[in-house]
């Protein structure tokens, strides 16, 4: 490729993006719409699915499936290991080194998630957080953990608003991202 610069890559880490759960619709829009644009070298560390899914060679980014190879006795040892796993936890490192992200975006529940934040190769990517916020007051380690991240968003402006109250304004807030509707289903 000679001089040309390398695309930016996004490490999409939620629900597998093939799923029918909330976070599975909003990720598949997102990665959809953000390849369309030939701007991105995409990958997704998926939640919930394993290697031998069928649907994976069908999407024209990478994923890394968070759930073990049900051949392998060692990665079932392994991921059984702790709960946090099923999120990604164990395959988080692994990935980080086979994709080199720029950019980790993750959009669950913040007690899913720290372990992107905790990482050892936190220094070499940034980490876009969209956590839900759905009560008042968040816990004290969970705004610590927005507070690291370096963007935040929300589904809601008033969670937007909790995020900004709670973290004294030191967290870097960006906007509210609803999800969207499907309007091939839902009209207007």
């Amino acid at each position: 490729r000679g001089n040309m610069p390398r695309k930016l890559r996004v490490l999409w880490c939620s629900e597998y993006s093939q799923l029918s759960t909330g976070f599975s619709v909003y990720g598949n829009e997102v990665l959809k719409r953000l390849h369309a644009t030939g701007k991105y070298e995409l990958a997704e560390l998926a939640s919930y699915v394993d290697a031998l899914n069928p649907t994976i060679p069908e999407l024209p980014w990478k994923v890394y499936p968070a759930l073990p190879n049900p051949q392998n006795p060692g990665e079932q040892a392994e991921f059984s290991s702790d709960n946090i796993n099923q999120f990604g936890k164990w395959k988080m490192e692994q990935t980080c080194l086979d994709f080199r992200p720029d950019i980790i975006v993750d959009i669950r529940d913040l007690w899913m998630s720290t372990f992107i934040d905790e990482g050892v190769f936190r220094p070499f990517y940034k980490f876009y957080y969209m956590p839900t916020v759905d009560a008042i007051p968040q816990r004290d380690n969970w705004i610590q953990v927005m507070g690291n991240a370096d963007k935040i968003f929300s589904y809601t402006k008033w969670g937007l608003e909790v995020i900004k109250q709670q973290g004294n304004g030191q967290i870097n807030t960006v906007c509210e991202t609803p999800p969207g509707a499907d309007f091939s289903v839902f009209k207007p």
